[in-house]
């Protein structure tokens, strides 16, 4: 197979993709709040969005000072 040199520029909107993914997090984390209750508490409500929105941000960046 033969290389073909390419020039150009490519632009990726970041901003796009982020919110779609953020976007999608929150709504997953909400489902999983509401999985076996239909009345979960304000507060598992926001650690379930919190913990799905970090898990969103840690698949597509590299942080250097992962706790973990």
């Amino acid at each position: 197979m033969s290389k073909i040199k390419v020039e150009g520029t490519v632009k990726v909107r970041v901003y796009n993709y982020l919110s779609d993914r953020v976007e999608d997090a929150i709504q997953f984390g909400w489902n999983r709040a509401h999985k076996h209750t239909a009345t979960p508490t304000e507060q598992h409500i926001i650690t379930e969005i919190d913990h799905e929105v970090m898990n969103v941000l840690c698949d597509i960046f590299n942080f250097e000072d992962d706790p973990v």
